[in-house]
């Protein structure tokens, strides 16, 4: 499951959001115990915020020019 909120800022709005991991097979024998998968969750968020704030910056930029 996951789940989101928008929440405003003085300079936006920030996205919060939440998730229900569940671990199966081999791959619980690496990461129990670690916090691996929530450093690697938060890094794929925020190569995803990066992507997406790009793309918005872009999207204004051709709306302004229209």
């Amino acid at each position: 499951m996951v789940g989101f909120r928008l929440e405003p800022t003085a300079a936006g709005s920030r996205v919060a959001v939440a998730t229900d991991l569940t671990l199966a097979g081999s791959i619980i024998r690496y990461v129990r115990g670690t916090a691996i998968y929530r450093d690697i969750a938060a890094y794929l968020f925020r190569e995803f915020a990066e992507a997406l704030e790009q793309t918005v910056a872009a999207e204004e930029g051709v709306a302004s020019r229209e």
